[in-house]
């Protein structure tokens, strides 16, 4: 199973996670509740499950990082490769 988050689509605006998903439709459906019904400039990217399950428990994190395949995750992970 693939996850992924939706973030602003200018990698320069990427300060939050949105919401996350199954699907990159699902990511940018599921962050309408937090853009008040306005996705336009938000991409959904593929992340890690570490840093899904960091966005539902905790809320987005302050950074994140990018895996060399250009998935997205938890600086601890990147710490790791």
């Amino acid at each position: 199973m693939k996850h992924y988050i939706a973030v602003p689509a200018n990698s320069a605006d990427r300060t939050a996670i949105f919401a996350t998903g199954n699907t990159p439709e699902e990511a940018l459906e599921n962050a309408i509740e937090w853009t008040g019904g306005d996705t336009d400039g938000l991409t959904a990217l593929e992340c890690t499950p570490a840093l899904r399950t960091d966005v539902e428990v905790h809320g987005s994190p302050l950074s994140w990082s990018e895996l060399p395949d250009g998935t997205q995750c938890t600086v601890e992970e990147e710490d790791q490769e």
